[in-house]
């Protein structure tokens, strides 16, 4: 079979916002904040992973927001509380212009993925088309932050107790195999019956002989992180030599 070459655009897009305050109340308490988000998407012509391969759409996003406050209790003692979380969203979504209409065909699941399965001659000269087991996947991923810290002068020590926690959210999809695969490959002679040539991959996928079919698959994820409590304790001793 002859060799196929052909090239194309990439795109990529970023929007992207961040904005801090800072606000003194009165003499005693401090508020912070810091917010950013991104979002962005890249569109990839040669996405999938077919050796014949149509575009994929990639996009995401990032959520991060972060709020203190610090408070005056005495002239020696400040607390300070913490308080964040962020967001991570992407995602992988192929371009499917190949229906199972298209080559009349059926799928329990076609009304949630409509797109035919995927193809695959394999030996010499093969080649596969359609959207891969693996090229539909993405997640949300989520952090939660809080922390306090009480700092204590006094003398030539700084003394800095508190907590820090965190907790991670992690929310995983994979539509796995969901539109299915088949598979022609290389047949000695007599493979079925004793009169059977042998045969290429790509006669068999001539004939409509298939050897390989792959059944759809789901593996869906989400699992969250315990919350981790970590105390913090440090201490400090200023030295002045006279």
């Amino acid at each position: 079979m002859a060799r196929v070459t052909s090239s194309s655009i990439g795109r990529f897009n970023d929007d992207q916002f961040i904005t801090s305050v800072d606000k003194q109340i009165g003499l005693k308490d401090k508020l912070s904040g810091r917010v950013f988000f991104s979002d962005n998407a890249t569109l990839n012509p040669f996405g999938n992973a077919a050796t014949l391969p149509f575009s994929k759409l990639l996009p995401g996003s990032n959520r991060f927001i972060k709020a203190s406050w610090s408070h005056v209790l005495s002239p020696s003692v400040v607390n300070e509380m913490r308080m964040g979380f962020n967001h991570f969203f992407f995602a992988q979504n192929p371009s499917e212009p190949v229906s199972l209409t298209d080559i009349g065909a059926t799928r329990g699941n076609s009304a949630q993925f409509p797109a035919a399965y995927e193809l695959i001659v394999s030996g010499g000269g093969g080649f596969s088309l359609g959207t891969g087991v693996n090229d539909d996947r993405g997640g949300h991923f989520n952090t939660f932050y809080e922390g306090d810290d009480l700092s204590i002068t006094k003398g030539k020590h700084l003394i800095r107790i508190g907590f820090e926690g965190s907790q991670y959210q992690l929310n995983r999809f994979n539509n796995f195999a969901q539109r299915g695969s088949v598979t022609f490959k290389n047949t000695k002679a007599g493979a079925d019956v004793s009169t059977d040539p042998a045969l290429l991959a790509f006669q068999n996928f001539l004939l409509g002989v298939l050897r390989q079919p792959r059944l759809v698959q789901d593996l869906p994820l989400s699992t969250s992180g315990p919350l981790i409590m970590l105390p913090t304790s440090t201490t400090t001793t200023k030295f002045c030599p006279t």
